[in-house]
This record gives structure tokens, sequence and C-alpha cells, in this order.
């Protein structure tokens, strides 16, 4: 098991706005100093 170390939280006026709110956020997200699985992340799933 792979533990958590962090939560990223999005919301919007409506699922949409969320998920735009949500892709933007993963682009501008930086995790130093550990590996991280956000590169195979499934960009298609909402």
């Amino acid at each position: 098991m792979i533990p958590m170390i962090g939560k990223l939280i999005c919301y919007g006026e409506n699922r949409d706005v969320a998920i735009a709110r949500m892709k933007n956020a993963l682009q501008e997200l930086i995790i130093d100093g550990i590996k991280t699985n956000i590169d195979s992340a499934d960009p298609h799933h909402e």
C-alpha cells in the first residue's frame, strides 16, 4: 500500500467547472523530494 501524502480538492459551480479547475491545478502541482504516480494518472477519468 502506498501512503497518501496529500489530497487535492477542487470545486466549482458545476461538474465541468470543477473538472477544469482540477486539470489546471494538476498541471501546476509540484511535489519535490519523492516519486509520485501523478504522470500515470488517467487523464480521461472524469
